[in-house]
């Protein structure tokens, strides 16, 4: 293994290849906790769910003494919502085209293959238009910075994620507010004004 010294190999990748088994070994013990949250000023109280894995799911002694449960996100309404972050599979939405159809919906390819052909039959039918949001495999930096950090207490600090951010191939080119302002730059001509004044800026 690489340890990326004199190779011209980006740190993050070195750690990224280092932990990403331990990682992967680690959601696939993903859970969605239940947990009844209370608004201090109402006192009401509110049904919530956060996911929790095992970050020591991979050592060889997988036993509650060597377990080590971390949460991960916020607490969401439901567990679909808690867990969504962390499945990459690919998704796609299905966008209304006619009229009586139902919102924008987004369907999880993999783990929903029956709601998937559903949907397929009533676009069909129903004049749907399919829009891939997201390839298989791809990750948010937020999710992947909170993964490395609570997993394998890897952590990086913010210019570190704007180098993952910059590097070649990062760009998620199939979501639709990427290509809805590629449109608006590269078709229509229109221009980032800060960025066209201020070239040289490293933040706003």
């Amino acid at each position: 293994f690489c340890d990326g010294v004199g190779s011209g190999i980006p740190h993050w990748k070195v750690e990224l290849e280092k932990n990403w088994n331990h990682i992967s070994t680690a959601l696939q013990t993903i859970e969605a906790v239940p947990r009844k949250t209370t608004n201090p000023s109402t006192g009401e109280s509110f049904d919530k769910f956060r996911a929790r894995v095992n970050a020591n799911a991979a050592n060889d002694k997988n036993d509650a003494a060597s377990s080590r449960y971390v949460y991960l996100g916020s607490y969401e309404d439901s567990e679909e919502e808690a867990l969504g972050c962390y499945n990459f599979d690919e998704r796609t939405y299905f966008e209304d085209t006619g009229e009586n159809t139902p919102a924008n919906t987004v369907v999880n390819t993999a783990e929903n293959s029956a709601c998937t052909t559903e949907l397929d039959n009533f676009n069909n039918e129903q004049q749907h238009h399919a829009i891939l949001c997201r390839k298989k495999n791809l990750i948010s930096i937020e999710t992947l910075t909170e993964l490395v950090s609570k997993i394998v207490n890897v952590f990086w600090d913010e210019k570190t994620q704007r180098e993952i951010a910059k590097s070649e191939g990062q760009l998620n080119t199939d979501a639709p507010d990427y290509l809805w302002i590629k449109k608006v730059l590269e078709e229509d001509g229109m221009v980032d004004v800060f960025r066209h004044f201020y070239p040289r800026a490293d933040s706003r």
